[in-house]
């Protein structure tokens, strides 16, 4: 038994947020006893535990078959599945409906229709797949809501999804000659453009006004920017994932309705404030930002989140500059050092990974 193992605590040695991490280590090691660990986990409710057991095989060459059984099996339902090669999609039929189905690599159509109950399937994740060239088989996952295909470069034409009860559309495919099929999803809210886009603005991307969540890609930004974004007037939530225009969030402001915010990369935010939103997600960062000015261009907000890229010198952060801010929750990922924290009630900071004492 590698000794990592013995150094793992057991349930009930670990905080919650210990638990992740620990099941992750585990996974990494593989083998038997790694599996034995992560059995002891297998019935848990705490928070962490289940989302890190329904992708642990990805993490090392544990037996397909008996991770299946001995894991994935106990897990509740309705039951997320991931995987990445053909050994892990043929155990699947031993297991209970699969709701939601996520493969990475080359799988075709009949791969993934060869699991078990695909009208049952509410979510299908297909991400770095070189050889999926045709949506059709869409079409037999009759209760498919969440779609998202990421790295799929020989997708070029989206006419298969015309008319599908669609709530949530991730694009990150091969040219396209046209979004049209966009105006065809009745219950489209949730849409990501991850690939570049045959417009100029956002005003010509044909999605009808019901998206209250818009996610681009710097692919997609570099065609289109955030010019026209106003015309979804109920947007609630926007990620910008490219280094913003000048003057880009000052188009925000009409957006009353926007309360959450993602930008990522260190950026220049402008002297436009946007005073509506409530959550910002400040990630990708090499840098710690200037949070005096962040509290001046969102006055409104309640929750900030500070993620950085990796850890080093210029990622220590200084959170007192928000102090007066007694109701503001900070979320704080990967930094140097966060100082300023004890300026805050114990619950309203957030620290990962947590400082040990």
């Amino acid at each position: 038994m590698p000794i990592i193992l013995d150094l793992l605590p057991g349930p009930d040695g670990l905080a919650d947020d210990e638990i992740g991490p620990a099941l992750r280590t585990a996974a990494m090691v593989g083998g038997d006893a790694a599996l034995s660990y992560l059995k002891q986990f297998r019935d848990s409710s705490r928070f962490g535990a289940s989302a890190m057991l329904r992708v642990g095989w990805l993490f090392s060459s544990f037996d397909p078959v008996e991770y299946a059984q001995e894991i994935l099996a106990h897990q509740p339902p309705p039951l997320g599945v991931s995987v990445k090669d053909a050994a892990q999609l043929a155990a699947l039929p031993m297991l209970p409906p699969v709701h939601s189905l996520s493969c990475a690599g080359p799988f075709t159509a009949a791969d993934v229709l060869a699991v078990p109950h695909p009208a049952s399937r509410s979510h299908l994740h297909l991400a770095d797949n070189p050889v999926l060239d045709d949506l059709g088989f869409v079409r037999d996952m009759s209760a498919l809501t969440h779609l998202d295909l990421y790295g799929c470069p020989l997708i070029d034409d989206l006419s298969p999804l015309r008319g599908l009860r669609l709530q949530r559309l991730s694009l990150d495919v091969g040219d396209i000659a046209n979004l049209d099929v966009l105006d065809t999803l009745p219950d489209l809210f949730d849409l990501f453009l991850g690939m570049p886009l045959p417009y100029r603005s956002l005003e010509a991307v044909p999605a009808g006004e019901r998206v209250t969540e818009l996610r681009l890609h710097a692919r997609a930004y570099d065609c289109t920017g955030i010019e026209g974004i106003g015309r979804w007037e109920r947007l609630t939530k926007l990620g910008l994932y490219s280094r913003l225009r000048p003057g880009d969030l000052s188009r925000l402001i009409p957006l009353t309705t926007l309360t959450h915010l993602l930008i990522a990369r260190n950026q220049d935010l402008g002297d436009s404030a946007l005073p509506q939103v409530a959550d910002l997600s400040l990630v990708q960062l090499e840098t710690a930002p200037d949070l005096d000015r962040v509290l001046a261009l969102f006055p409104g907000l309640h929750r900030l989140s500070v993620i950085f890229l990796h850890t080093s010198p210029d990622t220590n952060v200084d959170l007192t500059p928000l102090a007066s801010r007694e109701d503001l929750v900070i979320y704080v990922n990967g930094a140097g050092a966060v100082h300023g924290a004890e300026k805050f009630q114990p619950d309203m900071v957030k620290i990962s990974p947590r400082p040990r004492v």
